[in-house]
C-alpha cells in the first residue's frame, strides 16, 4: 500500500459528497445530482478496488470471484423476493434491530473469546442483517410500504442506498471467505 494518499483523498471526497447529498439536498437538483452520484461512485469503487486487490494478492483471485458470485446470488434472490412479494416489510425494521442487538452481544463475546467459528457465525449474522436492509430498501424504492417510500424525486438517494447495500454485502462475504483460508 505504497500510494495510501489516494485512499485518503477518496475517503475524504466520498464523505464530503455524502454530506452534500444527504444533508444539503444535493440529490434533488438535476444536473448536479448526477455529478454527486458519479463522484461518490468513483470514490467508493476506488476504495472497493483497493480492498479487493489486497484480498486477491494475499488469497488469490478466485476468492474475489467467489465472493462476487455469492454476492450476486444473494442480491438477485433478495431482490426477486422484494419484487414479487406483496407483503409490507415495515416489520423487518424490528428484525433488523433485533439482529443488531444480537450482533452487539456477539461482538462483545468475540472480543473476550475469539475463535474462527464465532467469527464465521458473526459474519453470517452481518450478511443476514444486510440482506434484511437490502429487502427493506428495495421495497422502499418500489413504493410497497405505506407511509415510507423513496419518491421519484429522490432517485439518486435510492440508487446510492442500493449500491451501498450491495457493496457492504460483498465486503462482508469477501472478509468471511478470506478468514477461512
Amino acid at each position: 500500500m505504497e500510494k495510501w494518499w489516494g485512499s485518503i483523498i477518496a475517503i475524504v471526497l466520498m464523505y464530503s459528497v455524502m454530506g452534500v447529498i444527504f444533508c444539503c439536498g444535493g440529490q434533488r437538483v438535476y444536473p448536479y445530482n448526477m455529478v454527486w452520484l458519479f463522484l461518490f461512485t468513483l470514490c467508493f469503487s476506488y476504495l472497493i478496488s483497493q480492498v479487493t486487490s489486497v484480498y486477491a494478492y494475499y488469497y488469490g483471485g478466485p476468492l474475489v470471484l467467489t465472493a462476487a458470485g455469492l454476492t450476486l446470488l444473494v442480491v438477485v434472490a433478495l431482490t426477486l423476493f422484494a419484487l414479487f412479494s406483496r407483503n409490507d416489510f415495515r416489520f423487518l425494521w424490528a428484525a433488523a434491530v433485533a439482529t443488531m442487538a444480537s450482533m452487539i452481544g456477539f461482538g462483545i463475546l468475540c472480543i473476550f473469546d475469539w475463535s474462527p467459528v464465532l467469527y464465521q457465525l458473526y459474519s453470517a449474522l452481518v450478511v443476514a442483517l444486510l440482506g434484511i436492509l437490502l429487502v427493506v430498501d428495495t421495497k422502499l424504492i418500489l413504493g410497497g410500504n405505506r407511509g415510507f417510500e423513496i419518491s421519484m424525486d429522490n432517485y439518486i438517494l435510492g440508487a446510492l442506498v442500493i449500491y451501498i447495500d450491495i457493496m457492504r454485502i460483498f465486503l462482508v462475504i469477501l472478509r468471511m471467505l478470506g478468514a477461512r483460508k
